[in-house]
């Protein structure tokens, strides 16, 4: 049984929990060094080596500021967790500039600061999502993984398919959307809404040259003293924040929570966001228009092509109390995604965008889990092994597939719509 966070480290907090864990870095083409964590155990390990059958393999992607820590903080409740108690595969990626990945071939995030720092969500689609799934087919030895992402992992998987949409087709078998950000014209956070029409904090973060945004190089232990001594403030942040209702986030977890937020980000990033809210559409980032003349041949930056995912299983999970994903906006993507023939399930949760992360009620992990058993070729192969084993006869593709249908129908029956590695065990 897992246990809950006390503002441990991320490996303390996998160790504490007794699970074995793996630590791979790998390059991306432009040169950054991003760490995945493997938390899986040595069984999946021996059989592959072995030449024995593989678990089927989820990538989960952090937000905004975020960290892989993020999907193994909430205790038993933590979507990490749930995933390797149910026999599947979980790498856990950090995005370049995080706390676990301020690593370059040549380029010192403290030095060349403008050149590290000179990247937004575009980039971590463009670079660091080819990188890391062929990283991890690679290490594992499937032909295809179940990616989850959540709020911005979100986001730079949405810019990965756009725009480079024929190598991902074949490598990711399902896309689940935690709380999707791709238009952000509803956006009701007041915090964000300020910041939004501050210039004067942007012209002076760019004037001093600041382009790494709260850095994190240790742990963020004096905001979760705050909150253990002044929860009511800092629930009222969260409110101000993500969350309309913070109830509906695990109280007890966000201690631990909060010693790991924020992990670091660009500066470059939030300007990216800044100008999606602003311009009310999914597009590349504006450099002004002399140089957008000479990256993309027209003064305006164009539009990210989302009409470029067609046919693609791609399962929206939003909240209906969620500042950041307004609903509205995700009703938006829902829309777009019909019109392609890429949505296979939508649902609407009663919580914000940070109970994706720290539930009360894990119903939505359960629909997840449904979702990669579904659509997994891994678990699906490995359920015709054990449906021929248990009857004589066993089931045939066509019996199968409307096995998977009702079951998933069920749960919810309204919804349907090369790097260095350090191996590390108890």
């Amino acid at each position: 049984m897992a246990k809950k966070d006390s503002s441990r480290t991320l490996y303390q907090l996998v160790i504490d929990n007794k699970y074995p864990y793996e630590q791979h870095n790998y390059e991306t083409e432009d040169g950054y060094i991003n760490k995945c964590v493997r938390i899986s155990g040595t069984v999946a390990k021996k059989n592959v080596e072995n030449g024995g059958p593989r678990k089927p393999v989820v990538v989960l992607q952090h937000g905004l500021n975020c960290s892989c820590t993020d999907w193994i903080l909430n205790g038993d409740k933590s979507l990490g967790f749930i995933l390797a108690d149910n026999g599947f595969d979980v790498w856990m990626n950090n995005t370049r500039g995080n706390r676990y990945s301020r690593h370059h071939v040549y380029l010192d995030p403290d030095i060349d600061r403008k050149e590290f720092w000179d990247y937004s969500f575009e980039e971590m689609g463009k670079y660091d999502q080819p990188a890391l799934i062929n990283y991890v087919i690679q290490k594992t030895g499937v032909k295809s993984v179940t990616y989850i992402g959540h709020s911005q992992g979100t986001t730079q998987m949405f810019c990965a398919l756009s725009e480079n949409f024929d190598f991902f087709k074949e490598k990711i078998n399902l896309f689940i959307a935690l709380a999707p950000v791709v238009k952000v014209e509803s956006c009701s956070s007041g915090l964000i809404k300020k910041i939004k029409d501050n210039q004067t904090l942007e012209n002076l973060l760019i004037k001093n040259e600041i382009y790494e945004i709260t850095p994190a190089k240790g742990n963020n232990s004096g905001q979760a003293l705050f909150h253990k001594l002044l929860p009511e403030i800092s629930n009222f942040g969260i409110k101000l924040l993500s969350d309309d209702d913070p109830r509906q986030v695990n109280q007890s977890c966000l201690e631990g929570y909060l010693s790991h937020y924020p992990s670091g980000t660009s500066l470059k990033t939030l300007l990216h966001f800044k100008q999606l809210m602003n311009k009310k559409q999914f597009e590349h980032y504006d450099y002004g228009a002399e140089e957008n003349l000479k990256r993309y041949g027209q003064e305006e930056p164009p539009l990210i092509p989302l009409q470029n995912i067609q046919g693609f299983p791609i399962a929206l999970l939003a909240g209906s109390d969620d500042h950041l994903a307004n609903i509205n906006d995700v009703r938006w993507l829902k829309e777009q995604l019909q019109q392609q023939d890429s949505l296979i399930y939508y649902q609407e949760y009663p919580f914000g965008h940070l109970a994706f992360l720290l539930p009360n009620t894990i119903k939505h992990f359960q629909d997840c889990i449904d979702l990669v058993k579904r659509y997994n070729p891994v678990y699906i192969s490995g359920a015709r092994k054990r449906q021929s084993s248990q009857n004589s006869g066993g089931l045939n593709d066509s019996q199968l597939a409307i096995f998977f249908q009702s079951t998933s129908s069920q749960q919810n029956p309204s919804s349907r719509e090369g790097g260095d590695i350090e191996i590390n065990t108890l």
